[in-house]
């Protein structure tokens, strides 16, 4: 009985010091249409506020009808994850929020896109589409609200608080001097950033732009109280574009001064289409850039493709030279959506991933598009990843670092109760909040240290096979009961940890050919692997 009980006990601690990335709570918010996440923040409550466009009438958590087509959606959630409040803005056309923050004096900053013309909340038009900024205090009340454009199409993905308490905007724009734009268009769509003062009145813009097309999907300042802008770039040297494309999209990053005069520009990418979509400033000054390419070994690009579109990261210096890049992906699409620094001094990614365990993914897809989140360490190695969806559609937009090793991922899906996700869709898409813990694997235990206090009864027919061996890209494992398994050096280092039931497909491509050693944890079983090149 004494036998028993232990072998429980060393079985539960084995999940827990082998569980990686392990889904906490999750929250799906949502009417009977559709909602899109546009930008999620972790407040100082504890709670989080979430944005993002709604074109549903009042049903499922949605408490206010729309003013016309897709509206601004905010949401307050407190720290147990229950509705606070909610607030819907919008005028008889679509209006959609693509970034906010909470800000230093409790309240909200909400950026993103607009066609309505003044009807509902919308006070203005400028041209067609326009950049909306709408500044809340802490219950949801609107204190301003600021439209900004020309005469022709303006579209903003991000906002954020500036130093001085104003706030740094960045837009994409094909207007020439016009309304709010002080600079004529430098080709077709240009990176239009606008600083704002903490009033949302307008203290300088900036048109940065070549000949063909650019589009900013973030601008954030720096630590010297400059900005960073990157986004995507077709053109050739003209403009403010001192290097020629790659081929097709390339990243295009901008430095700026405090005044929003350009320092320097760099351009990366490779033959085919690369997109980035964030930008964190690193520890040493320099720069991480995230995104998607479908380039092979091109220009900037060290790695080919996985296969369609991959994940890829950029690290620039603090002048702009390319320090190291790294793809990331399976046998189809993955698109890099974000980018943080995380509290251990590396970084977390996450987008969309479509592929099966394959390339750098060792997890299977749940369904269309799944969460996909990598953990990656200054030099641009994986420490782990996590795949998290439903039988639907699943966006990951954004992630926050709440605590060390503690994850909020905010997104939309239009899946039911299905792999990882735990609530019906309430029609259409939802917003889908899910949080991410990791737990560092124990190595102790990976060498097999409860394997000798586990009776012959415990372990008594169970099957543990692995196959090919030699193995070159994949290794079968097959067991007959959930088993922790384990992959280590002949040191005895843990190189992988998986949770298998039945059998599964081991991504080990990765790996330098030699000698390892498979353990089941669970079990206590071990057998020699050989890696073949």
């Amino acid at each position: 009985m004494k036998q028993r009980l232990l072998c429980m006990l060393l079985f539960a601690f084995s999940i827990n010091s082998f569980s990686q990335a392990v889904i906490g709570d999750q929250k799906t918010i949502g009417g009977n249409a559709d909602e899109q996440l546009g930008g999620l923040w972790p407040t100082t409550d504890g709670g989080m506020i979430l944005g993002g466009r709604s074109y549903s009438p009042i049903s499922g958590e949605k408490t206010e009808t729309n003013n016309g087509v897709d509206d601004y959606w905010v949401v307050k959630l407190d720290k147990t994850g229950a509705v606070q409040w909610q607030r819907t803005f919008g005028g008889t056309d679509v209006d959609e929020i693509l970034a906010l923050q909470q800000t230093t004096d409790g309240g909200y900053i909400l950026a993103g896109n607009s066609i309505s013309y003044p009807s509902g909340d919308k006070a203005e038009n400028k041209g067609v589409f326009d950049c909306w900024i709408i500044k809340l205090n802490s219950f949801g009340s609107v204190e301003w609200q600021k439209t900004l454009g020309g005469d022709s199409y303006e579209f903003c993905n991000s906002v954020q608080q500036t130093k001085d308490g104003g706030y740094i905007v960045g837009c994409m724009s094909s207007s020439n001097i016009s309304g709010d734009k002080s600079e004529n268009s430098k080709g077709n769509y240009d990176f239009w950033l606008i600083k704002l003062d903490g009033s949302g009145n307008k203290q300088w813009d900036r048109t940065l732009g070549g000949s063909e097309y650019e589009f900013v999907n973030q601008t954030i300042q720096t630590a010297d109280g400059g900005f960073m802008a990157v986004g995507l770039s077709n053109s050739n040297i003209s403009g403010d574009k001192s290097q020629d494309s790659r081929g097709g999209y390339d990243y295009w990053a901008v430095k700026l001064d405090k005044n929003g005069n350009k320092l320097w520009d760099r351009t990366a990418g490779g033959t085919a289409d690369d997109y980035v979509n964030g930008v964190v400033q690193t520890a040493d000054g320099g720069y991480a850039l995230a995104g998607a390419s479908a380039s092979n070994i091109s220009g900037e690009k060290t790695q080919n493709s996985r296969g369609g579109q991959d994940y890829w990261l950029v690290k620039l210096g603090k002048t702009g030279n390319v320090q190291f890049d790294k793809t990331m992906g399976g046998t189809s699409d993955e698109y890099g959506q974000t980018i943080e620094n995380t509290l251990d001094g590396g970084l977390i990614m996450g987008g969309s991933s479509l592929s099966y365990i394959s390339g750098e993914k060792t997890e299977n897809s749940w369904g269309y598009n799944d969460y996909w989140v990598l953990k990656i360490k200054q030099t641009g190695s994986i420490e782990w990843d996590k795949t998290i969806g439903s039988d639907g559609y699943d966006n990951l937009r954004t992630i926050k670092e709440v605590a060390k090793n503690k994850f909020i991922l905010g997104g939309f899906s239009w899946g039911g109760i299905y792999g990882d996700k735990t609530d019906i869709s309430r029609g259409g898409y939802d917003y889908w909040v899910v949080n991410l813990t990791y737990t560092k694997p124990t190595t102790e235990i990976a060498m097999g240290i409860e394997k000798n206090n586990m009776s012959a009864e415990t372990t008594k027919g169970k099957e543990f096979m692995a196959y090919p061996n030699p193995a070159k890209d994949v290794l079968n494992v097959e067991t007959n009961m959930r088993s922790i398994i384990a992959l280590t050096d002949q040191s005895g280092k843990v190189l992988l940890t998986r949770s298998i039931e039945g059998k599964a497909a081991v991504n080990i491509a990765s790996f330098m050919p030699g000698m390892y050693y498979l353990k089941n944890i669970t079990t206590g079983e071990a057998q020699k692997i050989v890696i073949a090149k």
